[in-house]
């Protein structure tokens, strides 16, 4: 299943999650309001329609997102099954004229490509005057690649706003609500206007260049550029983007969610936490937004958590025994971050909230990877280049706290 097609199904799921609210609420007012529970089933129904209709929302943004996406893709495998020779240009002729036709139509192509190459040469390698030069040396086809402990700020959650353009975007954020008071017979019923901020959201060019020289790519056992440049490069801006999305300073980058956050917790100890100390951090987050509230932490702080035991010596910490769904704790999913400080003192060592309802990312624009030999003709290199605009920032404070050590 693709991506889109991942969010499609989202998309249905929510839909008859709606329905199923909706009929629900059609019962609870046909018995009449004026009994609690009466009157608290309407309320919790009207919200889960609220909240379905926003994910629904959300998730058409990405569904159109990735649309244009494989569209953009499709164009540009049209145009390269179209050119009338194949990259790279092999040959005695190099041909130049074929070349520069191939580079401008891959440029007034969709932005986004693959670069798909011949099956490379394989290396060869030996010890001179030993007989070496005869033997062929084989090489793996494929680079071992080096494990980081990373993070995905889409994985957190918060609300994905998907723009074509980078025009500074100002989101309207509800400050109060209206006063409403008990106004006697006949009396001027006093006016309460509800009361608005806005949340500014830029668009942070994270970008990278990488060279390879043209012997690499024709020598390489591999299909370098494909196999290797381009996944490490798009990894590598997620693990920028994640970054900044949990701990960026909010200048001249992202708003990171632990430093624009309010303290929900500060803990007695300056590099521990207690289990009654993590009970006021949930109710330090309002009911409305505890009901899809999940933990950020990282690494070490989770491993001393796990170790918390309850009155009766039972782990407060639960496993997850299905694939793809996080541990919980206390009732409330636990993404693991390497971007969040450990315990320590006055560390932010974790977040709580509603990262749906109280934080926004913004992705400018398509992931762009372009290919050129034009910068580096005189020295025979290509490059690689990637770019992904995105900002960040919180939406609504009270929905998510910081956990601080004293």
């Amino acid at each position: 299943m693709s991506t889109r097609e991942t969010y499609i199904a989202a998309i249905n799921a929510d839909t008859a999650k709606r329905k199923k609210a909706l009929g629900l609420l059609h019962e609870a007012r046909n018995e009449g309001r004026g009994t609690p529970n009466t009157d608290a089933a309407v309320e919790r129904l009207t919200a889960d329609i609220r909240e379905a209709e926003e994910a629904i929302r959300s998730n058409a943004q990405r569904v159109e997102y990735f649309r244009e996406q494989e569209a953009s893709e499709h164009r540009a495998n049209e145009a390269r099954a179209n050119s009338p020779i194949p990259f790279p240009v092999r040959g005695p002729s190099g041909d130049a004229s074929a070349m520069v036709d191939i580079f401008d139509g891959l440029r007034s192509g969709s932005g986004r490509f693959e670069l798909e190459l011949r099956d490379a040469v394989t290396l060869k390698a030996g010890v001179a005057t030993d007989g070496a030069e005869t033997v062929q040396t084989d090489v793996l086809s494929e680079v071992v690649r080096k494990e980081q402990a990373e993070s995905d700020w889409a994985q957190i959650g918060p609300r994905v706003l998907m723009t074509a353009a980078g025009d500074p975007v100002e989101v309207p954020v509800e400050a109060s609500s209206s006063d409403v008071l008990i106004e006697g017979e006949g009396d001027a019923i006093a006016t309460s206007s509800p009361q608005f901020t806005t949340v500014s959201l830029g668009a942070h060019k994270f970008a990278v260049v990488v060279p390879l020289s043209s012997e690499l790519i024709q020598d390489a056992s591999m299909n370098i550029v494909r196999d290797f440049v381009i996944p490490q490069g798009v990894q590598a801006l997620n693990r920028k983007m994640s970054t900044d999305f949990v701990s960026g300073a909010g200048t001249t980058e992202p708003t990171g969610i632990d430093l624009a956050a309010s303290t929900g917790l500060t803990t007695a100890a300056a590099a521990a936490v207690t289990f009654d100390e993590l009970i006021e951090a949930v109710h330090s987050v309002i009911p409305q937004h505890r009901r899809n509230a999940k933990w950020v932490m990282s690494s070490a702080t989770i491993e001393a958590i796990r170790k918390l035991k309850d009155g009766d010596s039972n782990y407060i910490w639960q496993p997850s025994v299905q694939v793809g769904v996080p541990p919980t704790l206390l009732g409330y999913p636990v993404i693991e971050s390497p971007d969040i400080a450990n315990m320590g003192t006055g560390n932010t060592f974790g977040v709580f909230g509603d990262f749906q309802s109280g934080s926004i990312a913004r992705m400018a624009g398509p992931l762009r990877v372009d290919i050129s030999t034009q910068a580096g003709f005189v020295n025979d290199i290509v490059y690689v280049r990637f770019i992904q605009r995105f900002d960040s920032n919180l939406l609504v404070p009270g929905a998510i706290k910081k956990l601080v050590n004293a």
